[in-house]
């Protein structure tokens, strides 16, 4: 069986790694894969916004056996906060 014959939509989720002003891997990923991509990646997002953005895509999307979700979780250091109807993801504390 060939997995990526029964993909249909990839979501993806993370920080500057996931989606930043360039290609990153989920947008080669999808070219490759021949796919609809939802990236809900964002610059400087820790993993608080990656959570909630996960549970978002999947309550707005309804995920299914036919999707490929990746989640790239990052790492303790960086800080993000819904503040004001908005988020902020400044990225690393010690910068």
């Amino acid at each position: 069986m060939n997995l990526h014959n029964n993909i249909e939509r990839i979501f993806t989720f993370g920080c500057s790694f996931t989606k930043y002003f360039w290609a990153t891997w989920p947008e080669i990923l999808a070219y490759e894969l021949d796919c609809n991509l939802y990236n809900y990646g964002r610059s400087g997002a820790g993993n608080q916004f990656i959570a909630n953005m996960l549970v978002q895509a999947n309550n707005y999307h309804n995920f299914s056996k036919n999707d490929l979700v990746i989640v790239s979780w990052t790492n303790v250091c960086r800080e993000d906060r819904w503040l004001d109807k908005s988020w902020i993801t400044p990225g690393n504390i010690f910068t």
